[in-house]
């Protein structure tokens, strides 16, 4: 899969995301990868910390959710269901629960 140009990097130092959600080096890009197309760093550091135990996972390796397809599904599951503050999940939506 290529991956997109240098200019595409959703990487966000707001509210603390840089310390929070700290890139490893200035390569590392965090545009979307899979269904849900899983983007900025607070989104791949929150989803790492549910799947690994530990949000520097994908902070360091965000090409895992587009390299490997049950990571993928997992990382879509995940958006799916969480709600990103301040909009709900697009579950509670699809349910009329929002």
């Amino acid at each position: 899969m290529a991956a997109p140009s240098d200019n595409c990097d959703y990487y966000s130092t707001a509210y603390n995301n840089a310390v929070n959600y700290p890139r490893k080096d200035s390569t590392i890009k965090f545009f979307g990868r899979g269904a849900f197309q899983l983007s900025w760093n607070y989104n791949y550091g929150s989803f790492s910390k549910v799947q690994f135990g530990d949000s520097k996972v994908l902070l360091e390796a965000p090409e895992r959710v587009a390299n490997e397809g049950w990571l993928a599904f997992a990382a879509s599951i995940w958006f799916y269901m969480t709600p990103q503050s301040p909009k709900p999940s697009i579950h509670d939506i699809v349910t009329g629960f929002w």
